[in-house]
């Protein structure tokens, strides 16, 4: 049971840190910058900012 646990605790976090690097990236901020921040590889945060339009 701690597994589960812990696995929708993990997701859930990344859930939170891709919503954040969404609002970055409308705010303006680049790929490599959010990229940075977040701990996401740049080629899903580049293809995030493709998707926001």
């Amino acid at each position: 049971m701690n597994d589960l646990v812990k696995e929708i605790a993990d997701e859930s976090r990344l859930e939170a840190v891709r919503d954040i690097a969404k609002k970055l990236l409308a705010l303006g901020d680049d790929v490599e910058k959010v990229a940075k921040v977040t701990g996401l590889p740049q080629d899903d945060v580049e293809e995030m900012r493709r998707n926001l339009h």
